[in-house]
């Protein structure tokens, strides 16, 4: 509900060039500070809550099966409900509409999507979140042999580094090709995102059959325990 709150005190759209998907001050301390805290791609608030339910997550005893699809079964259901009234307050509200360019701010205020993360968001993408996890471990069970789930494990143990990879090594050669103008068909994106899971993957099951640890996450390692 912080969020909510400085929504009434700040601009959510300062700083931005929506048509571009553009951050324009970002460089400068203001900016920078703004789009950290609050109206950028994954602001510390709401992000927080976010950090929250992983904790409370990670104290649950997942390896109990009754007690993972009670949870699975309620973060399934927290969902759905969450999307469903999203959709059906953004159906009633638009029928009162005086014109039609408020549609877009209803959908932005009573919507699911990431910008802005208002509660809804939080909660619709929180149990979702909660929801393939628990399926996952159910996977996982089911087929401990698998060469599959081997290699999405050592993807998830290099989490870290594929994070920084995929914005700085990713999205950067994107960049360098002039495919990240906010201009591209939607199978750019599909195919983009597509084949740098698939290197992620390969090189992850690589990495970790030669290192105990991913790069950056050694690094961090080293640094917290000086």
């Amino acid at each position: 509900m912080a969020f909510v709150l400085l929504l009434f005190i700040f601009d959510y759209e300062t700083g931005w060039d929506f048509s571009t998907l553009t951050y324009l001050d970002f460089w400068t301390f203001a900016g920078m500070f703004r789009h950290i805290f609050y109206n950028g791609f994954h602001p510390v608030i709401p992000w927080l809550a976010f950090i929250f339910v992983g904790i409370w997550l990670g104290r649950q005893d997942l390896s109990h099966l009754a007690l993972r699809r009670t949870i699975a079964l309620a973060s399934g259901s927290v969902w759905v409900l969450t999307e469903l009234a999203s959709k059906a307050s953004i159906i009633v509200v638009s029928q009162y509409l005086s014109h039609s360019d408020s549609y877009d701010d209803i959908i932005s205020l009573l919507g699911t999507s990431a910008m802005p993360p208002m509660p809804q968001y939080i909660i619709a993408a929180g149990s979702l979140a909660i929801l393939i996890i628990c399926l996952s471990i159910e996977v996982t069970e089911k087929y401990p042999t698998n060469r599959m789930n081997t290699w999405l494990a050592h993807t998830g143990q290099l989490s870290l580094t594929l994070y920084v990879a995929h914005v700085i090594l990713g999205m950067g050669l994107l960049e360098a090709l002039g495919l990240l103008n906010n201009k591209q068909p939607i199978e750019i994106a599909v195919i983009s995102a597509g084949l740098f899971c698939l290197v992620s993957i390969v090189f992850s099951h690589w990495w970790v059959n030669r290192y105990k640890e991913g790069p950056l996450e050694r690094l961090f390692k080293k640094i917290s325990e000086q």
